[in-house]
């Protein structure tokens, strides 16, 4: 009796949870009071948890309690959702392209809306019954918003997929050719297709109605459409068109996705049009780089490399065209200048910089730093700096490292011409640039060293802190070794000052007197690349006391060291007095001694040259030569047979400079220099190698013949690039010196022998 009492009235309370359901759905903005919404939930709970007069279902009549009734509710609420859906697709069983879009979407936001609601309602189900029909193995069972989306599915969607997909493509493909279309009644169909597919799974799997149904569909479009419009467009137009039209169109492309559709369809989307748009065309973009680099089209070249960046190895036929188009301008460009280069260095930096700086410029701006195109300049650079028509007609392989010492020698150098402090430390930026591409750095420095020196004996830098600059530029590329010796030769400049000043003290002291202004720079043999004289000198007798006593004053000072005298690189000062002017001619060594001849002497005979001073003839001829096209001597033209030609000052010689430079480097001197220098390079080198292939073994101790040569190769490409055949000569040796041996029975393998 008392059962019956609590039992539940199913039909009653359903009807007023129905009816409250329909409410919710029919009128979404006004809503249900909260009243009766309390209600309908205390309603929807004693449905699922109180017994109830209705009788049991056939398929549920196994289950008891909350379970039988939580599966009647269930039904029944699915029962009402697949009506209402139905009611809908009766509403759009006839309707096509935009009307179609629109109802589906209204009914969409409508029913989904409602469902979230409705799940609040019926939340004891998703709590109880759903987790234990779908733990009991059920696949039929969804939570109520899923159940939602379940029977959207299955009763409207299933129904009116392929015109709702062929709606929506004939949407977008107007909107490729330029008509305007409501963008947001796209989206919420795309929506619709992801949300659809939620309950399929999660990740990927929850995009499959999205992917199967529209994604695949609109990427065939897609395809077709631009297979089309780019044959059609290539025909009319050409490449630069063509490239602005197909950059245009992949942003329009990325634009569509943000605006409405899914963000994973991106890289499907791009890689479809990348295929059409630029992969297919890419032999004909390729074929237009080398016209667009020539005339430097850098709108042109950025599209062209945003474009093939898209496609896999697009950019490596670029780069290797770049590489050649670089060597070939290079080249040329030296071609065009070599005759001045050779003897103007500046020509032949300011030449090699201008190529560079070209397209330094270009694959900054058109290939945005890209490393590839990066190596490329590198690469070019590197062979047209160190092999062209200016270093073939110096018949040197290390004449390009030998002119830009030379050029840095006459940027440090005083002269009129010296640009001013920024400029010239601009300059000097440039030419590291040049120096980073040598191969022979070694070559380069020894010839600055050279070059250094022979500033700082002259005093003629044209600045400290220039040098120093250059110093710290040369130390950062090269290393702390080589430049420490340039830091020597400073010092040693330093201690010659004060040496000079105790010198002079020393004079004093003794009572001594010097008929010259004498002074003296002391160098240290291992820091200073200086050679010694070429030629036997006679020291003038002006200068012969001083010599002496300065010789004795520093063999008492630092006992056990040896002087060795560098007349060739000494200089000085004589008064002339021509045409009743007095001319103070700077002078070397050498030519003070041929002019102070003619203090008593009118006339002198080359062999009467070569007896006072004893330099040997060609020296002799040199220093003479240099005097004469300075007008200073002259050649009498009558020649003997037994005497030869006779010299004499050139009593009408004028200048309107008092002070007259005519210390001039002598061509035999500066032709023998330099031969001595490259064979001191030589000399180095074959250490250097030796000292690699010792290191290499050490670690080694067993190598074969092409592995040594790869890694002594490696070792010292920093520095030069290593001859193969002194390489081997060099193994040879330090065969011979039993410091490697041959493998017995292995002709091309080597033992380190400790």
């Amino acid at each position: 009796m008392s059962n019956r009492k609590n039992k539940v009235d199913f039909n009653t309370q359903w009807a007023e949870v129905k009816s409250a359901i329909e409410e919710i759905m029919n009128n979404l903005n006004v809503g249900i009071t909260n009243e009766k919404w309390m209600k309908t939930f205390t309603n929807v709970y004693n449905l699922c948890t109180k017994p109830t007069n209705r009788e049991t279902p056939r398929r549920s009549r196994s289950q008891q309690g909350a379970q039988v009734s939580g599966g009647l509710v269930y039904e029944k609420l699915r029962e009402l959702l697949e009506e209402k859906v139905r009611v809908y697709y009766s509403g759009c069983s006839d309707l096509f392209e935009e009307p179609l879009l629109k109802f589906l979407s209204q009914e969409w936001t409508t029913f989904t809306t409602a469902g979230r609601f409705i799940k609040f309602l019926f939340s004891y189900l998703d709590r109880h019954y759903v987790p234990r029909q779908t733990g009991g193995g059920k696949s039929d069972v969804y939570l109520i918003y899923d159940l939602h989306l379940v029977i959207f599915h299955d009763e409207l969607y299933k129904k009116l997929k392929t015109k709702l997909v062929s709606a929506v493509l004939n949407f977008i493909a107007k909107e490729r050719i330029g008509e305007h279309i409501d963008r947001s009644l796209i989206r919420k169909i795309v929506d619709i297709f992801v949300a659809l597919g939620q309950t399929r799974g999660k990740g990927e799997a929850s995009l499959l109605i999205y992917r199967q149904d529209f994604e695949s569909f609109f990427l065939q479009d897609t395809d077709k459409f631009y297979q089309q419009e780019s044959a059609r467009f290539i025909s009319e137009n050409n490449v630069s068109e063509y490239m602005m039209k197909a950059e245009a169109r992949i942003d329009e492309e990325v634009a569509r996705v943000n605006a409405y559709l899914h963000p994973s369809t991106e890289d499907r989307l791009l890689d479809k049009c990348v295929d059409v748009l630029v992969k297919q065309r890419i032999k004909l973009l390729w074929k237009e780089f080398e016209e667009l680099v020539q005339i430097d089209k850098l709108d042109d070249l950025q599209r062209m490399y945003k474009l093939l960046n898209r496609v896999p190895d697009g950019l490596e036929v670029l780069r290797d065209n770049l590489e050649q188009i670089i060597k070939d301008k290079g080249l040329d460009a030296l071609e065009a200048v070599k005759d001045q280069a050779i003897k103007d260095p500046r020509i032949y930096v300011e030449t090699m910089l201008g190529t560079y700086q070209r397209y330094h410029r270009l694959v900054q701006n058109a290939f945005r730093g890209d490393p590839g195109f990066v190596t490329s300049l590198d690469k070019a650079c590197k062979k047209f700096m160190n092999d062209n028509a200016v270093c073939r007609a110096g018949n040197s392989p290390s004449q390009s490292p030998e002119l830009v010492a030379k050029f840095c020698d006459m940027l440090l150098k005083k002269s009129s011409k010296n640009p001013d402090e920024t400029e010239l430390s601009k300059t000097l930026n440039d030419v590291m640039i040049v120096f980073k591409y040598l191969e022979d750095k070694d070559v380069f420095q020894k010839f600055y060293s050279k070059n250094l020196a022979k500033r700082l004996i002259h005093g003629s830098s044209v600045s400290e802190d220039a040098e120093s600059e250059m110093i710290g530029k040369l130390k950062a590329a090269c290393g702390y070794e080589w430049s420490s010796k340039l830091q020597r030769m400073y010092q040693d400049v330093t201690v010659s000052r004060e040496m000079n000043t105790n010198f002079k003290n020393f004079i004093k002291s003794k009572n001594y007197t010097l008929d010259v202004d004498f002074s003296v720079m002391v160098l240290a043999t291992g820091f200073w690349p200086l050679s010694p004289p070429q030629t036997k000198f006679a020291i003038p007798g002006q200068l012969e006391g001083c010599v002496n006593h300065f010789t004795n004053y520093y063999n008492n000072t630092h006992n056990g060291r040896k002087l060795n005298w560098l007349h060739q690189l000494s200089r000085g000062e004589v008064k002339v007095k021509l045409r009743g002017k007095v001319y103070i001619f700077l002078v070397s060594t050498y030519q003070m001694a041929i002019l102070l001849l003619f203090n008593t002497n009118e006339k002198i005979k080359f062999e009467e040259f070569q007896e006072h001073v004893q330099l040997n003839p060609p020296h002799l001829q040199g220093v003479l030569t240099t005097l004469i096209k300075k007008k200073v001597v002259i050649a009498d033209p009558e020649k003997t047979n037994d005497h030869g030609t006779t010299y004499s000052l050139n009593a009408k010689y004028k200048n309107a400079k008092s002070r007259v430079q005519l210390n001039v480097p002598i061509k035999v001197e500066q032709h023998t220099d330099n031969e001595a220098t490259h064979r001191q390079i030589e000399e180095e080198r074959k250490m250097l190698i030796q000292a690699a292939i010792v290191r290499v073994m050490k670690s080694r101790k067993t190598l074969k013949h092409q592995s040594l040569m790869t890694e002594v190769i490696d070792q010292l490409k920093s520095r030069f690039k290593p001859n193969v055949k002194i390489i081997k000569k060099c193994i040879d040796l330090l065969i011979e010196k039993e410091y490697l041996e041959r493998t017995q029975g292995q002709k091309d393998q080597y033992n380190y022998l400790a």
